[in-house]
């Protein structure tokens, strides 16, 4: 499509509903959905089943890694007739995803569209993975029956702090979206201290709802109480990515008032879940399977480790991923949803940074990976005061120090808004939290900074 017929198109969508955008499959499956959630408990564990067993069925013949893993250990995907049958099957680790990623391709792989994606690297290394476009077009229905659920319409206005496609300080602080209704908030602006023009937009936008990552929030949050700003009167405040940290929720929660939930999920899109109380999330059975291994919770027999499945991801099926996050299983605790629930004990949260003039937060890995750095396996910043960070860093086997420290030292500069005293430490591996999950940043001082807040 040439660039003036897609402009043509897009301001034609304008004028029509924001489901005729998306398309025949999301309209389809957004219908779906809104009839699914009045089905009954079981009604829904018998849905789940058949998807289980049918993307099984798939696996075995199309995908070569389960080809050989179900030849190997006796599996036949016919006999699998329970959830209790399917808990026993292999396990698949990130490290076993990043060594077959082709293995992984179904042979008929191109005929689902596939999208190419990957991780965030919070746990290990940045992992390639795909994604049906049938898969995406699930995801993004489950999400707008969320936003309906808690009140937000098709094309009321919205906020969106979101990744940059780059980190050019000269790239747009927002932009608006006229199909989508949507202001988009640049969050490497947010993350380099930029944030009265963002401040201001929002406020003179007037969205009904915004729809960020939870630090990004405490970011502005911080900003706007420093100054003594007036608070953002939104009725709706989503967010997703990460766990959003008690501390950060008490902090935005002075300056965001209105009523608020979390999306849980991750980049490999094998979990869905929603909830907006006490790190408790409902699973979106029609999206998704999760399951807990208990064996790492020391004889808890409600607590372990995320083992999740993609209930619609033909083209590169993930089935039993291990998400490596911690969660107590909660099983079926209201009579009137028919999905269970789990609380997110361990994950994805990220503490942040305090500087001199705030509140910041470090994207030296996504720098890193824009970049094309690729030699470090994990890090871990620890910041001893206000200008000093010690930068603790295990390196793969083609990191060279003589070669590659300076490359490094000036990328984390360069992601870093303030300027520090850096210190690194090469180390042979990083002591993940009890939960499985390595921790980005050490600050007490960003805790205590954020307590004055507290009065």
């Amino acid at each position: 499509m040439t660039p003036i017929k897609k402009k043509f198109r897009d301001f034609i969508y304008c004028f029509k509903p924001l489901p005729e955008y998306y398309g025949k499959e999301f309209k389809k499956i957004y219908a779906f959905l809104n009839e699914s959630r009045n089905w009954s408990r079981e009604q829904m564990k018998a849905y789940k089943l058949m998807k289980l067993r049918q993307l099984l069925s798939h696996a075995q013949v199309q995908v070569p890694y389960y080809r050989e893993l179900f030849k190997k250990h006796g599996i036949i995907p016919e006999d699998i007739m329970t959830f209790r049958d399917y808990s026993k099957l292999p396990i698949l680790t990130k490290k076993t995803l990043q060594q077959n990623p082709d293995r992984l391709k179904a042979d008929n792989f191109a005929s689902f569209h596939p999208i190419p994606g990957a991780t965030s690297g919070t746990s290990a290394g940045s992992t390639k993975f795909y994604r049906s476009s049938y898969q995406e077009a699930f995801r993004k229905a489950v999400l707008w029956r969320i936003f309906n659920e808690y009140g937000y319409a098709f094309r009321q206005k919205r906020a969106t702090i979101t990744n940059p496609s780059s980190f050019d300080p000269d790239s747009p602080v927002y932009e608006y979206d006229r199909i989508e209704n949507e202001l988009i908030i640049n969050t490497s602006h947010l993350m380099a201290q930029r944030f009265e023009e963002s401040y201001k937009a929002i406020q003179r936008f007037k969205p009904a709802f915004i729809w960020a990552h939870a630090n990004m929030l405490g970011l502005l949050a911080e900003y706007t109480l420093r100054n003594n700003l007036l608070p953002f009167d939104i009725p709706l405040i989503g967010t997703y990515a990460i766990k959003f940290e008690p501390h950060v929720r008490r902090l935005v929660e002075k300056v965001f008032r209105g009523r608020y939930f979390e999306y849980y999920g991750n980049r490999e899109n094998t979990i869905a879940a929603w909830g907006d109380n006490n790190q408790k999330f409902f699973e979106v059975s029609e999206y998704c399977h999760l399951e807990v291994d208990t064996r790492a919770s020391g004889g808890k027999k409600d607590e372990g480790d995320l083992i999740t499945t993609s209930l619609h991801n033909y083209a590169f099926p993930l089935i039993r991923y291990h998400s490596e996050d911690y969660v107590r299983w909660l099983d079926y605790i209201d009579d009137d949803i028919p999905y269970p629930a789990l609380k997110l004990i361990g994950g994805r949260g990220r503490d942040m940074i305090v500087t001199r003039n705030g509140l910041v937060e470090s994207y030296v890995l996504i720098n890193m990976e824009k970049k094309g750095f690729d030699k470090i396996q994990s890090f871990q910043f620890e910041q001893l005061s206000l200008d000093e960070l010690v930068f603790r860093v295990v390196p793969k086997p083609e990191y060279a120090r003589e070669r590659d420290e300076k490359t490094m030292i000036t990328l984390i500069e360069k992601a870093l808004p303030c300027k520090f005293e850096i210190e690194v430490k090469y180390v042979d591996s990083i002591p993940p939290t009890p939960q499985g999950k390595f921790r980005w940043v050490i600050s007490p001082l960003a805790l205590d900074y954020v307590d004055q807040y507290e009065s």
